[in-house]
């Protein structure tokens, strides 16, 4: 049987089987309609209907009229059960309970009764509940709905409609106090915004906002939302914000330390979730690997996969379940899908965010290191230089000396703050590194084969799939690297993720219904994904935008989706189901995402604002609707910060990192990909010059840092000369790192965009040969450079793989 849907909230929708339900002759037939659904099961008098919606007629015509409209709505609801839906007599009408009539406010109040939120300050709340109630709400109960001449229902309407705000808000308030109180602050931030959204005036939720944003770690985005609040305070009511909003910005400014949140939990997100599925022996060989990690050593962990199977999700469910029972101790990078991303970009951007926290931890693992080598580690690293102004000048680029100095950094992150404490387990989650260059495969290379007393535990993600310029030797030193460690008594594994079975999609299936699985939505997700869990994951985003994936009170999903829903999603590609996604968004959403797209997996606030000459306040509420839809993530920053209390024990507290620069990152690179690669080339050009002018005005004093990835964006750009010279200076900046395999690709590209260009004038002439003179030098000395981390017996093992297939692929 076929259910009707009801929704109030938000607008007036009536659907029955997808499709909106014809036949209201009138606006009043819907004002009866929604008043009868708010007072479902009670005895509504004929005469106070009539009262209600014909006020200006007489008691007669407003009978007659009650009549006429009862008769249409019967006819159009068409609901044929026993006892009927619409029952009446000469006195009262009633609107009866039943399943085969849904309606978002009854659901909104079921879910707001059960979680307990009037009485949240007397007992337990349910958070779930509240989440689901929360979700319901789609706006405003009959938003932008007007009878005309009808005072009385007016007035009703607006009271009701007011109630039930304030039922949200106090909603909004419960799950926003439950989580500060559970320290699950990512997911208070998401409630608060919501809650801000409808009380912009309350100081209260702005402190709430605030507070969150501080406990969680993004001090700046707590000031930045003080700001925000004094200018809204003063834009619409004249005055300057309470002295308790002002002490709590003193707070956030003093605050060195706060408490590190657990990451957020994805089914609090407003869509489904999709559990992780199909990985049982991945996981098992997994925490077996961390249940060895006290005794010692190096670990490597390779974990291929194509794009979008899974790596990183499993990886990071990994280490969410670790981080419940017990603090972890992680550094974390990736490889850029970009030319200008660092030779060393993986462990570079792992190290970086290390050192600049200046934590206790981080702080005490550089005292006990020499200025010599710590010399070394700022060629990678050259922010510590004003870390440590005592630095002496680094010598002579060196890779041996480079590579010591990081592994015996590393070492020292893995000692305990007292002798009699043992040795803390250090995981180096390095993802995308067949993006890396070949110098962060030597430096692995030659990190497992040092003596490190450890616990060290690398887990590095690839996909051999891709093929970068660097690939064919690049593969050949993944496979050296996973054949040394293992040969030469290492702990190692190799973890190939395979695509998910038809018994996993049903899985997926049965967790979202709660029940038996739905043969049309497994269908779907087979025929679709094809198993790959990104695709799942973009059909069920989908299914929800449409309305074939509803929530129920319990938490759980209901499928509303018909053959016609499997016919139309099944005929269509991933990037197809992303596009449609994209596509629903609000025009300015999609015109500032498509810049993000451009500027990388990695945006800031800053960058997108002012490359686009936006305000601020534009890009937050678009990025807040990218996270929520699964565009874009919080770029996830685990380290923690180790601190000594009073009675012994430690506690993991989050840093205060000033460079907020990038807090997001799109949440999946194939997703930047498809809205890339839609763009039209024209439009692109003009927003890589966008982006280029942006970063060298921002970064003027620091050009040579900056210089590959501006050359990025100039090269796209169009402008070839600009590029040229940009990418000199990125390879004398790599030539000093030293970093000469990062250099030549510099040079090389140099020697391209010459070359592609017009008969070069004399000033071009002579940087040719000045970049092949540069090129021959650090030809011979780079292999030279990278024999000094490779052992003789490593270089003959090399020479005798290059023919053979990746061990275990």
């Amino acid at each position: 049987m076929s259910r009707l849907e009801i929704r109030l909230l938000g607008g007036f929708e009536a659907r029955r089987d997808e499709q909106s339900v014809p036949g209201f002759e009138s606006q009043k037939v819907r004002a009866l309609l929604a008043y009868l659904l708010c007072h479902r099961g009670r005895d509504c008098p004929r005469d106070h209907l009539a009262e209600l919606l014909w006020s200006d007629l007489s008691a007669d015509a407003g009978r007659r009229n009650l009549r006429q409209a009862l008769y249409n709505l019967r006819n159009t609801l068409a609901v044929d059960e026993t006892p009927p839906l619409l029952t009446t007599n000469r006195t009262i009408v009633r609107l009866e309970h039943s399943s085969a009539c849904w309606c978002d406010v009854e659901t909104f109040q079921q879910a707001m009764a059960i979680g307990g939120a009037e009485n949240a300050g007397q007992g337990a709340i349910n958070p779930q509940q509240l989440s689901g109630a929360v979700q319901i709400y789609r706006g405003d109960f009959l938003a932008d709905f007007f009878v005309k001449d009808c005072p009385t229902f007016d007035d009703w309407l607006l009271d009701f409609r007011e109630q039930l705000r304030e039922s949200v808000i106090l909603c909004l308030r419960t799950l926003v106090d439950h989580y500060l109180r559970e320290r699950s602050y990512d997911l208070g931030v998401r409630y608060a915004w919501r809650l801000m959204s409808l009380d912009p005036l309350s100081e209260r939720a702005h402190r709430r906002l605030m507070k969150l944003y501080a406990l969680s770690g993004r001090r700046n985005q707590a000031l930045a939302q003080y700001e925000e609040c004094a200018r809204v305070l003063e834009e619409e009511l004249g005055v300057e914000p309470e002295e308790a909003t002002q002490q709590l910005r003193q707070w956030v400014m003093l605050q060195e330390t706060m408490e590190l949140p657990p990451a957020p939990e994805d089914r609090e997100s407003p869509y489904p979730s999709v559990q992780l599925v199909g990985r049982d022996a991945e996981l098992a060989l997994l925490q077996d690997r961390w249940a060895q990690m006290p005794s010692g050593g190096i670990h490597l962990t390779l974990v291929e996969g194509e794009s979008g199977v899974g790596k990183t999700s499993l990886l990071e469910w990994l280490l969410e379940q670790l981080r419940s029972g017990q603090r972890l101790n992680v550094l974390r990078g990736r490889s850029g899908k970009y030319s200008t991303s660092s030779t060393y970009e993986p462990l570079e951007e792992a190290l970086r965010s290390a050192i600049l926290s200046q934590s206790g931890y981080i702080r005490s693992a550089l005292a006990e290191m020499s200025l010599d080598r710590l010399a070394e580690l700022a060629r990678m690293i050259p922010e510590l230089r004003e870390v440590r102004s005592d630095l002496p000048a680094a010598p002579p680029p060196d890779l041996g000396t480079l590579f010591a100095a990081i592994s015996q950094f590393l070492d020292r992150l893995c000692r305990p703050f007292d002798e009699d404490q043992p040795r803390l387990p250090l995981i180096l989650f390095l993802e995308d590194i067949d993006r890396a260059g070949l110098d962060t495969l030597n430096l692995l290379s030659y990190l497992v084969q040092q003596p490190l007393e450890g616990p060290l535990w690398i887990v590095a993600t690839f996909n051999l799939d891709r093929a970068p310029a660097h690939l064919e030797l690049g593969l050949r030193q993944l496979q050296s690297l996973y054949a040394k460690a293992t040969h030469g008594g290492h702990v190692a594994d190799h973890l190939h993720l395979r695509r998910l079975t038809h018994r996993d999609l049903q899985q997926i299936s049965r967790d979202l219904t709660g029940g038996a699985p739905e043969p049309p939505l497994t269908e779907l997700l087979e025929e679709v994904s094809g198993g790959l869990p990104l695709a799942v994951r973009e059909v069920i985003h989908n299914l929800y935008e449409e309305g074939a994936l509803t929530a129920t009170a319990d938490g759980l999903w209901r499928w509303n989706g018909t053959r016609a829903t499997v016919q139309h999603l099944g005929s269509l590609t991933l990037e197809e189901l992303v596009w449609r996604r994209f596509c629903r968004l609000p025009t300015s959403a999609r015109r500032l995402l498509m810049l993000a797209a451009v500027v990388g997996p990695r945006l800031g606030l800053e960058m997108l604002a002012s490359a686009e000459n936006e305000h601020p306040s534009v890009v937050r509420a678009n990025l807040r609707l990218w996270i929520e839809r699964g565009f874009v993530r919080h770029l996830v920053d685990p380290l923690p910060e180790l601190t000594r209390e009073e009675n012994g024990d430690l506690t993991a507290t989050s840093r205060s990192v000033e460079d907020h620069s990038a807090p997001f990152e799109f949440a999946h690179e194939r997703l930047l990909n498809i809205l890339y690669e839609r763009l039209r080339l024209p439009r692109r050009r003009a927003i890589h010059d966008q982006i280029a002018h942006f970063l060298a005005a921002s970064h003027r004093d620091e050009l040579d840092e900056y210089s590959a990835v501006i050359g990025f964006h100039t090269h796209r750009a169009g402008d070839l000369d600009r590029t040229v010279e940009l990418l000199a200076r990125a390879a004398h900046v790599y030539r000093r790192r030293p970093a000469p395999e990062r250099a030549l690709e510099h040079i090389e590209e140099a020697l391209r965009v010459l070359d592609s260009g017009e008969t070069p004038n004399p000033a071009q002439a002579e940087l040719w040969q000045r970049l092949i003179t540069d090129y021959d030098q650090l030809s011979n000395s780079e292999s030279q450079l990278r024999a000094l981390s490779l052992s003789a017996r490593r270089q003959e093992e090399e020479q005798q793989i290059r023919a053979q297939p990746f061990a275990g692929s």
